[in-house]
């Protein structure tokens, strides 16, 4: 008596890729398209990352600068013989080492209460588009 067998055995892998012939045109082309369209996926992401940390460094470096003047002002103290409101301007340019800053500080005696006074810096870039300000209050 003789086993015929009436199902044939799985292909391996292997014997499947060595009877494939290659690819048609039409997935070829296909797959040109999505990488294309994975690549301007990620070209577009990649610009708005850098246009965010470029956002981000210009904001740290205002306020910076705004804190470094609140630090000076509070440093060299309120002037007795300024009895109003003081405002000094720093204008586009005049601060070393930072052209595209613009700074304004105005310090106000004798608020919120007797004795105190509240100082604000302003600090502005790309022609007062954007801009930082911190306010602190301090004693005499």
């Amino acid at each position: 008596m003789s086993t015929t067998r009436l199902w044939r055995q799985p292909q391996t892998l292997r014997h499947k890729i060595e009877e494939t012939q290659g690819l048609t045109l039409l997935e070829v082309m296909f797959a040109m398209a999505l990488v294309t369209v994975a690549l301007f996926t990620l070209s577009g992401l990649a610009i708005v990352g850098i246009k965010g940390a470029s956002t981000a460094n210009k904001l740290t470096t205002a306020t910076t600068l705004a804190q470094e003047k609140l630090e000076d002002i509070i440093r060299t103290g309120y002037r007795p013989h300024l009895a109003t409101r003081h405002t000094e301007t720093e204008s586009y340019g005049s601060i070393p080492d930072f052209p595209l800053y613009k700074r304004v500080s105005q310090t106000t005696p004798h608020t919120p209460l007797s004795g105190m006074h509240t100082t604000t810096v302003m600090v502005s870039w790309e022609q007062d588009t954007h801009s930082v300000t911190l306010t602190t209050a301090f004693t005499e």
